[in-house]
C-alpha cells in the first residue's frame, strides 16, 4: 500500500499508483510507471519529483507501507483496549 503525502500530511491512502502521463496536446492519459510524468489519486493529478515534468501539477511524496502489518498492528492496540 501506499500513503500520498502533500505539504507533510497524509492526502490519500491506495493499493496500488495509478501512473500518468501528459500528450503533446495536453491530454494526461494512464500509462505505465517507465512512461509516468505522475499519479492520479482521487480524480486528481500529482507529480512525483523525480519523474519528468507534468505541467499544472502540485508534487507529493509517496511512501510504500505493509497494510497487513498497519492492520494487524491496529487490531493489536484494539484488543489492548477491549481487555484494559
Amino acid at each position: 500500500m501506499y500513503e500520498i503525502w502533500k505539504d507533510g500530511a497524509v492526502i490519500a491512502t491506495v493499493d496500488r499508483l495509478q501512473f500518468v502521463k501528459m500528450q503533446r496536446d495536453g491530454t494526461i492519459i494512464n500509462c505505465s510507471e517507465r512512461d509516468a510524468h505522475g499519479i492520479c489519486v482521487n480524480d486528481a493529478f500529482y507529480h512525483l519529483p523525480w519523474l519528468p515534468p507534468l505541467f499544472g501539477t502540485a508534487d507529493v511524496e509517496i511512501k510504500e507501507f505493509n497494510g497487513v502489518a498497519a492492520l494487524a498492528e491496529i487490531a493489536k492496540e484494539l484488543g489492548v483496549l477491549a481487555d484494559g
